[in-house]
């Protein structure tokens, strides 16, 4: 495998996986993900992903335990070479390293009903795996269109699609926060943020004076969180809790909440930022971290939550997560990934049903934007991310400008600069404040299909794009707030090129088990 923070934009290809959960042996306990690797006669291996502890390599999972049942894990957690690392109580969800021996992983292990999960009191067990943010993408030229577009032609019997049909390096021009606000309907809507939380999970954020208040005060909270470092200490304890040395997690927090004056303002100048440190200074972390995360964000009461991560494969207990926060009253917020040429379909946790998924396109007007050419688009066949087919049909829901927009951030040595990225992290933001902050700052707290209903009834139709690349369209909160409805929708508003590649996306899905899995699951 490529570097671990690389992940959504690494060359490897992902195994076809199972088709559902469990088996005719054993319990229905293990999720597809932690029954990937099997084989008759060779027991079981981690996949590449898997979070890998000490010399010995033991893998972690996250065991979920029934009710009323603490006092039965805690004995099998005696036993030797079993840790519990982590826990959160409310969900009945705990992270355990153990040998794929004694979680019961493996064909023969599962046919004589060896190991936890055969417990009865075991409800699932779920690999933990790596996962990153959306690496920034340096945009290439359109030389690249051979390897973007041969699947599409090959499979989806597109004919001859045309790489001026997306955007590549020469058509993103370098944009500021104004810009993006502009295209997405944020300008002068008078709309009070400061009863706002957003939580960025990420790899820190580095406070400085565009997180400031009216009075000079910092708008980070205090309950912000270090889940890399043994989730200690809170900001409470130490101010450098959540340091950012990746920078990443920074800009996504500036975009969100910057109180500079224009061009460099945020969406929500006003809103607190509860930072969430679960990825390390490469930009990785596991899944069971950016869980915990997930959940933490909830308990704490956040009315939106950007996460500007993502993974080739399914988490079941990150699925989980969200669900967890939307029930909440928190709505996830999720970068649908940077690897449209290799990978390709819609990333997890974004194609979550428990999350809104944000492609990328150009900081343009709605009529004018192009999908970016490395945007993971739709729709999920479902068969390539050990989903057991859970993300099928996952398409990304909205899309926003994500394409060299600066925005002004600190560095970990307190250094002010401006920060010129791209990628699906940059659009994710712009959703998470620009349509669904300035929303729920507008009308109160919203259920999350509400907040979805509305995202997507209202979006601004971007014509040149196909459905499964933008969703519904570009995000756009003047349209959300006033509930004015666009005469076209997405669907209906698409040129015939993009219609073309919407179709061939389609029929590419389906040759990869899509239109199969929806019969089977």
């Amino acid at each position: 495998m490529h570097s671990r923070r690389q992940f959504l934009s690494r060359a490897a290809a992902v195994p076809f996986a199972p088709l559902a959960v469990g088996s005719a042996y054993g319990t229905d306990s293990l999720t597809t993900l932690a029954l990937a690797g099997e084989s008759f006669g060779r027991g079981w291996e981690p996949i590449d992903e898997a979070q890998l502890h000490g010399s010995d390599k033991t893998p972690s999972w996250t065991i979920k335990y029934t009710e009323g049942d603490r006092d039965r894990f805690d004995s099998w957690l005696e036993e030797d070479d079993r840790e519990l690392i982590a826990e959160h109580t409310a969900s009945r969800k705990a992270v355990v390293k153990s040998t794929s021996g004694d979680i019961g992983v493996g064909l023969l292990n599962r046919m004589l009903g060896n190991g936890l999960q055969a417990e009865p009191f075991i409800e699932s067990i779920d690999l933990n795996i790596e996962a990153s943010y959306a690496d920034p993408v340096s945009p290439t030229d359109d030389s690249a269109w051979e390897s973007f577009g041969w699947a599409e032609r090959t499979f989806g019997g597109a004919g001859d699609l045309e790489p001026d049909a997306v955007a590549f390096d020469a058509d993103m021009a370098e944009t500021t926060l104004e810009d993006a606000r502009t295209h997405t309907g944020a300008i002068g809507l008078g709309v009070d943020t400061s009863g706002l939380t957003v939580a960025v999970i990420d790899s820190g954020v580095n406070d400085g004076p565009m997180f400031e208040d009216s009075v000079g005060d910092s708008r980070l909270l205090p309950e912000s969180k270090d889940f890399v470092t043994d989730a200690e200490p809170t900001l409470a304890d130490d101010s450098e809790a959540v340091t950012d040395e990746n920078g990443h997690g920074s800009w996504v927090a500036s975009c969100i909440a910057s109180s500079a004056a224009e061009p460099d303002q945020g969406y929500c100048p006003d809103a607190d930022i509860l930072a969430l440190r679960a990825l390390d200074g490469e930009g990785s972390g596991s899944t069971a971290d950016i869980s915990n995360a997930v959940r933490y964000a909830a308990d704490q009461g956040a009315d939106v939550l950007c996460m500007s991560l993502g993974s080739p494969l399914w988490s079941e207990d990150l699925d989980s997560a969200l669900e967890y926060a939307t029930d909440a009253g928190t709505i996830p917020v999720v970068a649908v990934g940077n690897d449209r040429q290799m990978t390709r379909w819609v990333a997890a946790p974004a194609s979550s049903s428990h999350a809104i998924g944000v492609a990328a396109v150009t900081s343009d007007p709605p009529e004018e934007a192009l999908s970016a050419y490395f945007s993971n688009i739709g729709p999920h066949p479902g068969t390539t991310d050990h989903s057991g087919g859970a993300s099928n049909g996952a398409t990304p829901n909205i899309a926003a400008p994500g394409c060299k927009i600066s925005v002004p951030v600190v560095t970990a040595s307190g250094r002010s600069t401006d920060s010129v990225l791209t990628g699906t992290s940059m659009a994710a933001p712009c959703v998470a404040s620009g349509v669904v902050g300035l929303l729920i700052a507008s009308e109160g707290a919203l259920e999350y299909d509400d907040v979805v209903e509305r995202m997507e009834t209202y979006a601004a139709p971007i014509p040149k794009a196909a459905v499964v690349e933008v969703g519904a369209g570009m995000a756009h909160a003047e349209n959300a707030i006033a509930e004015s409805e666009p005469e076209e929708t997405q669907d209906e508003a698409m040129t015939d090129e993009a219609t073309t590649r919407n179709e061939a996306y389609k029929q590419l899905a389906n040759a990869q088990g899509g239109r199969v899995l929806q019969y089977l699951v």
